[in-house]
């Protein structure tokens, strides 16, 4: 379990907006029902633990969300481990009633969602990874974004901004990203703040990151490395990052543009990462929005790919390009494992031209080693189409389908308008 999602943990009673107010007057038949889920809970726990097809066998129909908080404690003198089992089934009803109850792997998700343990919730963000996308996941992930537990709205958080990656982009997405990253819990605010934020493309949430330099409430300091000590110094952090591959992008331009004055040079020539002050992201912010592209301003940029396509290792895909070159994508590696407690991703696509001659490599998209699920592949390189050499950004981003071995990925592509001098 990573130490992020650590300081989120909290008791599943707390999960349901049900257990809030006064407790309820169970009637004699609803007390009797209670009695009969522990006698069978007794008997599965008996036999092995609770899973998910014995958590969604439960009829607990008559019960009302607010009285499904209470269930668990509606007998007294109850074993522990019987009176969690109890109170997992009722959780998981209580996300069956709602979107989550509604997608494929609807049985282990909410199983998952209600689960006691700290890796629950991440092993429920992945398998909502790999649902179809549609309105019931959407909705799903704004129902989610709206739950009382800080490690829910983590999760939500975290695949709104996966969905608007990936061309989903409503406003109910939206919206729970931005709810995220202001969220009440300051260590949800902050890491829903991680780099993929600004894959979402959206100003709004750029906008929303920069307000929240201002913010600063203090982080569980066994969630957050020893610089960074308030929500303020993340915010800093990632805008800081997202700035330089902004600069980047425009340094990469500079036969044409000519020296910028915004970039640091290292030994070698490339732009050098420079960590910057709070009021100086918001001057650049403020002269920069407008025309704040993600890497590809569009005044000097051209998107020639943006599309997603269905991927399975050694099977080549070929994608056309806009300007009429045909690339082909060739997923060498797409495994996902656990690392520190955490979902991780190694993936590795290359993507070849052939128009130029014999085929010539283009990019190479995804990190290979282990990467949190989500993390956007970025590269820079020269672009041969059959009119000159051109500067081109490929950026690319993974999602799992429920297939093992196919995966799908967002791929997006810009050259220059300009031939390279």
């Amino acid at each position: 379990m990573t130490r992020t999602f650590a300081c989120l943990a909290v008791t599943l009673l707390a999960a349901a907006p049900a257990a809030r107010g006064h407790d309820p007057e169970f009637t004699p038949k609803q007390l009797a029902k209670v009695r009969a889920c522990v006698e069978h809970l007794g008997k599965i726990l008996k036999s092995g633990a609770l899973n998910p097809e014995a958590a969604w066998s439960f009829d607990l129909g008559e019960f009302t969300p607010h009285e499904l908080g209470h269930v668990p404690e509606a007998i007294g003198d109850l074993d522990p481990d019987l009176r969690e089992a109890l109170r997992h089934v009722c959780q998981t009803t209580y996300y069956r009633r709602g979107p989550a109850g509604r997608v494929e792997g609807a049985r282990e998700i909410c199983f998952y969602l209600a689960g006691p343990r700290d890796m629950d919730c991440l092993r429920a963000f992945r398998l909502l990874r790999r649902e179809k996308l549609g309105q019931d996941l959407e909705r799903t992930v704004v129902a989610l974004g709206r739950d009382d537990r800080p490690d829910v709205r983590l999760v939500a958080g975290r695949l709104a901004k996966s969905l608007i990656v990936f061309g989903h982009g409503s406003e109910g997405l939206l919206g729970t990203v931005l709810a995220c990253l202001t969220d009440r819990d300051p260590n949800v605010a902050a890491t829903c703040a991680n780099p993929d934020v600004f894959a979402t493309r959206e100003k709004r949430v750029v906008d929303r990151v920069v307000a929240a330099l201002a913010d600063v409430r203090t982080l569980n300091p066994l969630a957050s490395p020893a610089d960074q000590r308030r929500v303020s110094d993340v915010m800093a952090l990632r805008l800081s990052w997202a700035i330089f591959m902004e600069r980047r992008a425009l340094w990469m331009l500079r036969p044409k543009l000519g020296a910028t004055g915004e970039i640091t040079l290292d030994r070698t020539g490339e732009p050098e990462y420079e960590a910057l002050s709070p009021n100086a992201i918001r001057a650049w912010w403020k002269e920069h929005r407008d025309k704040f592209g993600f890497g590809t301003p569009a005044s000097h940029w051209k998107s020639v790919v943006d599309r997603v396509v269905v991927l399975e290792v050694r099977k080549p895909v070929q994608v056309k390009a806009a300007d009429g070159v045909t690339l082909t994508v060739n997923l060498g590696k797409y495994e996902e494992g656990w690392f520190d407690g955490k979902p991780v991703t190694s993936a590795e696509a290359e993507i070849t031209a052939s128009e130029v001659g014999e085929k010539e490599h283009v990019a190479t998209v995804g990190a290979g080693a282990a990467q949190p699920d989500g993390s956007l592949s970025w590269e820079g390189g020269i672009w041969a189409d059959g009119k000159g050499l051109r500067d081109f950004i490929c950026q690319g981003a993974f999602l799992p389908t429920d297939k093992p071995g196919r995966v799908r990925l967002r791929l997006i592509v810009h050259i220059s308008h300009e031939e390279r001098k």
